[in-house]
């Protein structure tokens, strides 16, 4: 993994992983890596979570992911930090559809963007910032369909 600490980043990532496995259990290996074998777990951690983000593309509503990019430029984000919060948004809205029984938006969405970079470790710190962001960002949070529902056709909540 290079220079990065992994053991104190990997609970970082924890409540997106959660999220995409209660939506799409089916990301989860069946067999627990070591406990002792870091580079590992983090390893399936990591395709877990981009697996989470692939399943889920047909339920991606553009809508959500066009007013988490609106509200995060009133909140004055920008690069990284932006493209993390409308990836968090879009896999918040994904998530809550397919879990509450909502049909697919889209048979074949675009996928996620990779972000990150190309090694272990920016893709570990992208995928943070995802988790960070699905958890406290006000504009993930506040683009989010009414509760109860699921995006469709006929709109979501866009503030």
């Amino acid at each position: 993994m290079g220079p990065v600490e992994p053991l104190p980043r990997l609970p970082a990532a924890a409540p997106l992983w959660d999220a995409l496995r209660r939506a799409t259990p089916q990301i989860v290996l069946p067999t627990r890596p070591p406990w002792w074998d870091i580079d590992l777990r983090l390893t399936r951690r990591l395709a877990e979570i981009n697996d989470g983000r692939l399943a889920l593309r047909s339920y991606t509503d553009a809508r959500i992911t066009e007013a988490a990019w609106r509200e995060g430029h009133r909140h004055g984000l920008k690069d990284d930090e932006l493209a993390a919060v409308v990836e968090a948004a879009r896999l918040k809205a994904a998530a809550a559809a397919k879990i509450s029984g909502a049909r697919p938006v889209s048979p074949l969405s675009a996928a996620p963007e990779a972000g990150g970079g190309a090694d272990g470790a920016s893709e570990l710190a992208w995928l943070c910032r995802i988790a960070y962001a699905f958890v406290h960002s006000p504009v993930v949070e506040g683009v989010q369909p009414a509760t109860g529902t699921a995006p469709s056709s006929e709109g979501a909540r866009t503030t």
